[in-house]
């Protein structure tokens, strides 16, 4: 069976896809090990995606997971007096991402499977520029680098309390010994930038290799394996020493 690892997020999640995106360069480095299936939803918090969730991954999807990131919180820490839209007070963020760890264990996958990642680092003026080239009146400030903190930090939390594996993409961007240039990290102040996407890709890397048993082995037979003389009885002498990789 054919694995795949799957991604729910919001933006962070969606725009991974654009070249040297963390998701992009995680499906480059282990194609043919494991299918990278992006579900990224820009703008959503963890309401939203509590209430789609249903209907955003079959159960045969499920069942072939191998590996599912959860990536939200950016739009949730929001100041609730100036983003009502997307703020989400952050103990109902972490119940909220109780609910849905709760659903994707309820529809077959396991706990080693599954990845909470904190949300990254937010730089406020930055951010707040950049939605005031928007059309409109200058919009206030709803970030707080401190608020995002609290929720990277129940994102912790839930992960320790279902002992599941948590990526601090946090506290790794603010740790100064990384060396991480937020400014570059973050390309409008919320969104990864290439340095940012590298700083993601950097830590997941590892947690797939370990989750998709830690070899190189590639799905299906290379194609020096197959006899071009008789394709369909070297192929038949593979899959019967193959262990499964089909």
């Amino acid at each position: 069976m054919w694995p795949t690892a799957l991604l729910l997020g919001d933006s962070q999640t969606q725009l991974a896809w654009q070249a040297g995106g963390w998701a992009q360069n995680l499906a480059e480095s282990f194609v043919r090990r494991a299918d990278v299936i992006n579900r990224g939803f820009s703008g959503y918090n963890t309401r939203m995606i509590q209430t789609i969730l249903p209907d955003i991954f079959t159960p045969e999807t499920l069942k072939r997971a191998k590996i599912v990131c959860i990536f939200l919180g950016s739009n949730d820490a929001s100041m609730v007096e100036t983003n009502p839209e997307q703020a989400v007070p952050v103990e109902e963020f972490g119940e909220n991402l109780l609910k849905i760890i709760s659903y994707i264990l309820s529809n077959g996958v396991s706990k080693q499977a599954l990845v909470i990642i904190s949300p990254p680092p937010i730089l406020p003026e930055k951010w707040n520029a950049t939605l005031s080239l928007r059309p409109g009146p200058p919009l206030p400030n709803c970030k707080s680098n401190e608020l995002t903190k609290t929720f990277a930090k129940e994102c912790g939390e839930v992960a320790k309390r279902f002992n599941l594996t948590f990526v601090d993409l946090f506290s790794h961007m603010m740790d100064p010994a990384n060396k991480i240039n937020l400014n570059a990290a973050l390309s409008d102040g919320l969104h990864l930038g290439k340095e940012g996407h590298d700083a993601l890709f950097s830590l997941l890397s590892p947690v797939f290799n370990a989750k998709l048993g830690g070899s190189s082995d590639i799905m299906l037979p290379e194609w020096r394996d197959l006899d071009n003389a008789n394709t369909a009885g070297s192929y038949k002498e593979w899959k019967s020493n193959s262990n499964g990789r089909f």
